[in-house]
């Protein structure tokens, strides 16, 4: 399990440089949905690998894309709102983000005593289900202009 915190910042600028030149070419719900899986494919992945040095690069391959999913929602939801309501959205968006970062790590504690693994299995279902949930989000925005309404 510590092999997943190896994978830290390192991994995040990577991401940013391939979402900062992919995002636009890729879209913006593809390219959520895309990572959302790359990064739960990866942590489905690491309980059945038996070596630490692969377990450690499938951990930086999942922070990679979690920060490279992560920065492309933060780049689409202002651009889903209209003008009159996106300063509101942004900042609940961001609430939530915040409280779910504040509360995962007790979740892992709590969910590290029935197996060490099962954290890596319900983060990955919660990485996938908004995967799939991005997929069903209506609007693309790249090269799109925004809405002033």
């Amino acid at each position: 399990w510590m092999c997943v915190h190896k994978g830290g910042a390192d991994a995040e600028l990577p991401a940013y440089i391939l979402v900062a030149f992919g995002v636009d070419r890729l879209g913006r719900r593809k390219s959520i949905t895309l990572l959302g899986f790359t990064c739960a494919a990866s942590l489905l992945l690491m309980p059945v690998i038996p070596t630490v040095a692969l377990k450690t690069v499938l951990a930086a391959l999942a922070r990679m894309a979690i920060a490279g999913s992560f920065a492309v929602i933060y780049v689409y939801t202002p651009e889903v709102y209209p003008t009159g309501i996106r300063g509101t959205g942004m900042g609940i968006c961001v609430a939530a983000a915040r409280i779910g970062s504040t509360l995962s790590p007790f979740v892992v504690e709590l969910l590290i005593e029935i197996r060490d693994y099962v954290p890596l299995l319900v983060f990955a279902a919660v990485v996938a289900s908004s995967g799939c949930v991005a997929m069903l989000i209506k609007t693309e925005t790249a090269s799109a202009p925004m809405s002033d309404e």
